[in-house]
């Protein structure tokens, strides 16, 4: 929360294993919401955001089978 305001975070993300996790890792405390859209990754993208999920509480995902 930043001055009595809920701070939200959309991330689109495509085929970003690599990076997913580190990006998560470094979202601020202030961010009181993080949304991650995967739009038709074929790697290991929405298993990793699920599993940053099981540790933060923030950190949802929305997966699209398509872009």
């Amino acid at each position: 929360m930043y001055r009595n305001c809920n701070i939200a975070l959309v991330i689109p993300a495509r085929n970003e294993e690599r990076l997913i996790v580190p990006t998560l890792e470094g979202v601020p405390p202030l961010v009181d919401l993080v949304t991650v859209i995967d739009v038709g990754s074929t790697d290991r993208t929405a298993d990793l955001v699920r599993g940053r999920a099981a540790q933060d509480p923030r950190v949802t995902l929305v997966r699209h089978e398509f872009n």
